[in-house]
């Protein structure tokens, strides 16, 4: 909800209601912030937002393709990163989107009732074949291992995934949250790559894919991610252009 405010509070497009509305939301939230939440509760609040976030960019939102055309040269020439996006990309609604809350109700199922995703999952290495007690159907192999604690094993599952069809965009959601979860000082290449794909993860995507295209054959996406350095990614998300 905050970051929901402080987005809408830039527009310059507001009504007179509008604005004492988000000033209203400003205040509610604001109050929000001092309330103590338990770790744990703060650390699956967090992963629920950003794969909302990751999600919703992917549906909704197309880059620049010159830039991405630009991004997709540099990557075949091997050309040394990190390369900064200047532009922004454009609001293009999928009216195919169904829910994108996918994410955080498998994060609260997870949460909620851990033992019913993993009672037929040995070691958590394989996937549940009772359907009485599975894991849900929405939830990708590696929501699973990453839901279960196997982050090694559920960025391998969503590095498959992505490249045997970078057009989708739950196995991006998937990869993002799995190199966020990876250990902070085990390897700068999965963080850069995360910061990545939780801030600009739509042109990400649509560089892998020229990438494809054009070599036919799938980049390393963890690396084609760390390569692209997002301005103030550590900050804010960047701003959303709207024609």
């Amino acid at each position: 909800m905050w970051d929901t405010y402080r987005g809408l509070r830039e527009s310059q497009r507001w009504t007179v209601a509008g604005a004492r509305f988000v000033a209203l939301m400003g205040t509610s939230c604001g109050l929000w912030q001092s309330e103590r939440v338990p770790a744990d509760i703060a650390a699956l609040a967090a992963e629920a937002v950003v794969d909302h976030r990751v999600r919703w960019r992917l549906h909704h939102l197309r880059p620049d393709p010159d830039e991405v055309s630009e991004l997709a040269d540099g990557m075949l020439r091997d050309e040394a990163g990190p390369w900064r996006p200047r532009t922004v990309s454009a609001l293009r609604p999928d009216a195919t989107a169904r829910s994108l809350a996918t994410g955080m109700a498998l994060i609260r199922r997870a949460a909620v009732a851990p033992s019913r995703w993993c009672d037929d999952v040995p070691g958590h290495h394989q996937e549940a074949t009772n359907p009485a007690r599975s894991v849900p159907a929405e939830a990708l192999a590696s929501d699973t291992a990453r839901l279960l604690g196997d982050i090694a094993l559920a960025r391998s599952r969503s590095v498959s995934a992505v490249t045997a069809d970078p057009s989708l965009p739950a196995p991006w959601v998937s990869l993002a949250l799995a190199l966020r979860s990876t250990d902070a000082g085990s390897e700068s290449e999965a963080r850069c790559a995360a910061r990545a794909l939780s801030h600009r993860p739509e042109l990400v995507r649509a560089v892998c894919a020229a990438v494809r295209a054009r070599a036919e054959t799938a980049p390393d996406p963890v690396a084609l991610a760390a390569r692209i350095d997002p301005p103030h990614a550590g900050v804010d998300p960047p701003p959303v252009y709207r024609p």
